[in-house]
């Protein structure tokens, strides 16, 4: 941080204002979800919104709270919303330190992401009403495959209502049965292999190749819901997206005992050793409320650790699918290791205004998960 602050004395002889410097940054990476109709609880697209809101803004994004996707890896931008840099983070500060000043007249805004992609499937969702108050909850719904749309590659989230939908997670599975929705816990079953995730503020998701649906499945979507204090629609359309290049499929890794003992911090580490030459495409990381960092590393023989994807800050309200611009070669002998760490202390919010007791892997709203899906591919 220090020598982000000697790069941007260096940078900004002026005074930094909004028009110039801040609204770029915010149309980027703030207005995905902060944008009219957008997820955000307020919007963010005019000096008149941001300077509303100068305080509020100065704490999360110093304690980088937002944007809410905190995610890294070695090999290139991992979520279809960049993050702020650090040098980034110290402008902002700088522009409210001298005032917040507007200066030019400010962009127009185009809070689009991604770019227009080929349909190959369209759901319109019916789903219950969102419960009005309450803690988050999921639901699941299972849809028939299509025969002729069995290569995907991306998805694409519309809710009618954006502030209730926080994440959607789309798995497949051979096993078939009742395509109801149903309240669920928020883990796929061990015959459903996750593939796809979408979080509020990403339009789409891509990933760097394709997928190859199972004939005669199903697609388990699974939905996590918030209580905004009234009861409004959940409905939802979910598209499918051509997909090319390097096929891939979900390699999941997952742990069923483990506790986490009160008032401790303590980690779960699993590995797979790759019997020959892969591809990773990207990974889909879930977990609750005491999960609170990530990391994922590839040991290449005769090479240096390397980091796939590092989350510093986890937050199972928004996770959606890390995927890579472009899927990384994988030597066979490579081992890759999955590490999350669980905070069970007072310095968690899960264990504000509660007392604390052990934390288990299961089912229930106050247990923990620890499962990982990585999107593994032949390399050619």
């Amino acid at each position: 941080m220090v020598s982000a602050l000697v790069l941007m004395a260096v940078r900004f002889a002026q005074v930094p204002t909004y028009g110039e410097h801040i609204a770029p940054l915010f149309t980027r990476s703030c207005m995905p979800c902060h944008a009219p109709g957008g997820a955000g609880p307020f919007q963010l697209d005019t000096y008149q919104a941001v300077s509303r809101r100068l305080e509020l803004i100065r704490t999360v994004t110093l304690s980088r709270q937002m944007p809410p996707h905190r995610a890294t890896s070695e090999f290139g931008n991992v979520t279809p919303v960049p993050t702020l840099s650090d040098e980034e983070l110290v402008l902002i500060q700088e522009w409210l330190k001298s005032g917040a000043k507007q200066g030019a007249s400010e962009p127009q805004v185009d809070a689009k992401t991604g770019s227009v992609e080929v349909v190959r499937g369209r759901h319109e969702i019916k789903a219950p009403l969102v419960a009005e108050e309450g803690q988050p909850y999921w639901v699941t719904f299972r849809l028939n495959v299509d025969p002729t749309h069995l290569k995907v590659g991306g998805i694409k989230v519309t809710p009618k209502v954006p502030t209730v939908i926080r994440r959607v997670d789309v798995a497949m599975s051979r096993v078939t049965s009742s395509v109801e929705p149903v309240r669920s816990n928020g883990d796929f079953a061990f015959s459903e292999k996750p593939f796809l995730s979408w979080s509020a503020g990403y339009g789409q998701v891509l990933a760097p190749g394709h997928f190859e649906l199972p004939k005669d499945g199903q697609i388990v979507v699974q939905v996590l819901y918030t209580p905004i204090g009234r009861k409004v629609s959940g409905d939802f359309v979910l598209e499918f997206l051509e997909g090319s290049g390097s096929r891939l499929s979900p390699v999941v890794i997952h742990e069923r005992e483990f506790v986490v003992p009160s008032m401790k911090v303590a980690q779960l580490s699993r590995s797979i050793t790759l019997d020959r030459d892969q591809v990773f495409g990207g990974v889909l990381t879930f977990g609750r409320k005491f999960a609170a960092e990530i990391k994922i590393e590839a040991d290449i023989p005769n090479q240096e650790t390397k980091s796939l994807l590092y989350i510093q800050h986890f937050n199972y309200l928004w996770v959606g699918s890390y995927v890579l611009p472009k899927p990384v070669h994988l030597p066979k002998g490579t081992t890759i290791r999955v590490t999350s760490t669980y905070d069970n202390t007072e310095h968690c919010t899960a264990n504000v205004g509660r007392n604390i007791r052990p934390v288990r892997l299961g089912p229930g709203y106050d247990d923990e998960i620890y499962k990982f899906s990585l999107l593994m591919g032949e390399a050619e």
